[in-house]
Protein backbone atom coordinates (compact mmCIF):
# COMPACT_ATOMS: atom_id res chain seq x y z
CA UNK A 1 0.00 0.00 0.00
CA UNK A 2 2.84 2.41 0.68
CA UNK A 3 4.16 2.13 -2.89
CA UNK A 4 0.81 3.19 -4.36
CA UNK A 5 0.00 5.65 -1.55
CA UNK A 6 -3.29 3.91 -0.77
CA UNK A 7 -5.18 0.66 -1.01
CA UNK A 8 -6.90 -0.81 -4.05
CA UNK A 9 -10.42 0.04 -2.91
CA UNK A 10 -9.34 3.52 -1.81
CA UNK A 11 -7.99 4.26 -5.28
CA UNK A 12 -11.03 2.70 -6.94
CA UNK A 13 -13.69 4.46 -4.88
CA UNK A 14 -12.28 7.71 -3.60
CA UNK A 15 -9.34 8.38 -5.90
CA UNK A 16 -11.31 7.93 -9.12
CA UNK A 17 -14.17 10.07 -7.82
CA UNK A 18 -11.68 12.83 -6.96
CA UNK A 19 -10.11 12.49 -10.43
CA UNK A 20 -6.74 11.75 -8.87
CA UNK A 21 -4.26 11.04 -11.67
CA UNK A 22 -2.41 8.61 -9.40
CA UNK A 23 -5.62 6.59 -8.96
CA UNK A 24 -6.42 6.72 -12.67
CA UNK A 25 -3.05 5.07 -13.27
CA UNK A 26 -3.21 2.68 -10.31
CA UNK A 27 -6.69 1.19 -10.88
CA UNK A 28 -6.11 0.10 -14.52
CA UNK A 29 -2.74 -1.28 -13.42
CA UNK A 30 -4.46 -3.36 -10.72
CA UNK A 31 -7.06 -4.58 -13.23
CA UNK A 32 -4.47 -5.57 -15.85
CA UNK A 33 -2.38 -7.35 -13.22
CA UNK A 34 -5.47 -9.27 -12.08
CA UNK A 35 -6.42 -10.24 -15.64
CA UNK A 36 -2.87 -11.38 -16.39
CA UNK A 37 -2.75 -13.41 -13.19
CA UNK A 38 -6.08 -15.08 -13.94
CA UNK A 39 -5.06 -15.80 -17.52
CA UNK A 40 -1.58 -17.10 -16.78
CA UNK A 41 -2.75 -19.23 -13.86
CA UNK A 42 -5.49 -20.74 -16.05
CA UNK A 43 -8.03 -20.14 -13.29
CA UNK A 44 -10.89 -20.54 -15.79
CA UNK A 45 -10.30 -24.29 -15.67
CA UNK A 46 -11.28 -24.30 -12.00
CA UNK A 47 -14.69 -22.81 -12.92
CA UNK A 48 -15.75 -24.28 -16.27
CA UNK A 49 -18.62 -22.54 -18.09
CA UNK A 50 -22.14 -23.86 -17.67
CA UNK A 51 -23.72 -24.15 -21.14
CA UNK A 52 -27.28 -24.21 -19.77
CA UNK A 53 -26.84 -20.98 -17.82
CA UNK A 54 -25.08 -19.27 -20.72
CA UNK A 55 -27.90 -20.27 -23.09
CA UNK A 56 -30.43 -18.56 -20.78
CA UNK A 57 -28.67 -15.16 -20.88
CA UNK A 58 -30.65 -12.84 -23.17
CA UNK A 59 -28.71 -11.49 -26.16
CA UNK A 60 -29.60 -7.88 -25.32
CA UNK A 61 -27.96 -8.32 -21.91
CA UNK A 62 -24.57 -9.10 -23.46
CA UNK A 63 -24.83 -6.13 -25.83
CA UNK A 64 -25.83 -3.82 -22.98
CA UNK A 65 -22.89 -4.97 -20.86
CA UNK A 66 -20.47 -4.32 -23.73
CA UNK A 67 -21.97 -0.88 -24.39
CA UNK A 68 -21.87 0.08 -20.70
CA UNK A 69 -18.29 -1.10 -20.34
CA UNK A 70 -17.25 0.86 -23.42
CA UNK A 71 -18.94 4.00 -22.08
CA UNK A 72 -17.12 3.65 -18.74
CA UNK A 73 -13.74 3.20 -20.46
CA UNK A 74 -14.32 6.26 -22.67
CA UNK A 75 -15.38 8.32 -19.64
CA UNK A 76 -12.23 7.24 -17.79
CA UNK A 77 -10.02 8.23 -20.72
CA UNK A 78 -11.75 11.61 -21.01
CA UNK A 79 -11.38 12.24 -17.26
CA UNK A 80 -7.67 11.40 -17.37
CA UNK A 81 -7.10 13.89 -20.19
CA UNK A 82 -9.07 16.58 -18.33
CA UNK A 83 -7.05 15.90 -15.18
CA UNK A 84 -3.74 16.02 -17.07
CA UNK A 85 -4.75 19.31 -18.76
CA UNK A 86 -5.43 20.82 -15.32
CA UNK A 87 -2.09 19.59 -13.97
CA UNK A 88 -3.74 16.92 -11.80
CA UNK A 89 -2.14 15.29 -8.78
Amino acid sequence: ASMQHGCTSGHGLTGLARLSLRSWVAVPTFMVAGMLTATLSQSAQAFPPDAQIEAEVPKWYVGSAVAASSAVVLAMIAAVFRCVDRGGN
